[in-house]
């Protein structure tokens, strides 16, 4: 491929067109505040945190998907829906030997 082609150099130069409205231009502790407050509704909205809000909370709906033995543990493979429509997978580990409570993290 040719060397002039630099897809790096080409992304630089558009944002460098680009105003940056939310480009941290201060110096002190209150600027820091005051640009923090500006920022962050719009940060909110861009994200859809707000939407995700108004949608309210869900029932997890936990399912189990299959488990695996292992040498000294369980492993569980779990979904939740985190919002409405949405599931994420994580594992479950279980020791296979316990004494008392465990710790939860």
């Amino acid at each position: 491929m040719s060397s002039e082609f630099n897809s790096d150099n080409y992304v630089h130069v558009l944002a460098e067109r680009v105003a940056r409205e939310f480009a941290f231009r201060g110096r002190t502790p209150q600027d820091v505040e005051s640009w923090q407050r500006a920022f962050r509704p719009r940060l909110r909205a861009a994200l859809g945190l707000d939407r995700i809000e108004q949608a309210g909370r869900c029932d997890l709906a936990p399912r189990k998907l299959g488990e695996e033995m292992l040498d000294d543990h369980i492993r569980e493979e779990w979904t939740i829906e985190t919002e409405p429509g949405y599931r994420i997978p994580f594992y479950f580990l279980r020791p296979l030997r316990q004494d008392g409570p465990l710790p939860l993290v």
